[in-house]
């Protein structure tokens, strides 16, 4: 039992990582388009925001989960 739950933890972290590659991608693709250099701060200020959400909601729910066990 106990392997199980470490295979769900690793695909877990698997996703989050697949999941943060493909934002971190998709972040870099937008800016490449951007037309105006003057809204590049603007955008990597809001690309970080969602990072940051990111990161931080899995980390908070695998804390919660153990909390509650």
């Amino acid at each position: 039992m106990h392997d199980q739950k470490g295979a769900g933890q690793m695909e877990f972290i698997y996703n989050w990582i697949l999941k943060l590659s493909f934002f971190a991608v998709l972040g870099s693709m937008i800016l490449q388009m951007l037309p105006d250099h003057g809204f590049q701060k603007y955008v990597r200020f809001v690309l970080g925001l969602i990072l940051t959400a990111m990161l931080v909601v899995p980390v908070l729910e695998l804390l919660d989960k153990e909390n509650r066990i």
